[in-house]
């Protein structure tokens, strides 16, 4: 009887052991999920696109328009809570970019004599982040750009 009860409590006391040892090593079923973490952390950093009205910008020579510009625009973020935001912030964003873009664009094309893409993402991303907060938007991409010249 004494060697059972002996036998028995080692027992316990190595499967304890073991079991201890495989929590702290994270083995067996222990170990931590990490396909579920790698999704999780996918699906928090998909980015959301949110589309634009076509932005129309007048070119003015004197008193006459000589070119008219046509830019369509996507911007981009990370967050669902962001993506509310901006969309609510659309009309406000879009009256920035218009704003700003009949100054710019008349400068840019004496300089450069053709619509740079770069340049002009460059100048949207900086006055987005200028007018409405650094993070807010985290991309702007420049889907298509038209110009007429009379």
């Amino acid at each position: 009887m004494k060697k059972a009860l002996i036998i028995l409590v080692s027992l316990l006391i190595l499967g304890g052991a073991i079991t201890g040892s495989m929590k702290s090593l994270e083995l067996g079923p222990f170990a931590p999920k990490t396909v579920e973490v790698i999704k999780v952390v996918e699906e928090k950093l998909k980015p959301i696109f949110i589309d634009m009205e076509p932005i129309l910008i007048p070119i003015f020579k004197g008193n006459r328009p000589v070119a008219k510009i046509q830019i369509q625009i996507k911007l981009e973020t990370k967050s669902t809570e962001k993506a509310i935001k901006i969309q609510r912030m659309l009309p406000r964003i879009s009256d920035t970019f218009v704003k700003d873009l009949h100054s710019f664009m008349p400068r840019l094309l004496k300089e450069k004599k053709r619509i740079d893409d770069f340049i002009l993402k460059q100048r949207l991303k900086l006055m987005l982040d200028r007018n409405f907060g650094k993070g807010l938007i985290d991309d702007v991409f420049i889907q298509s750009v038209m110009d007429t010249f009379n």
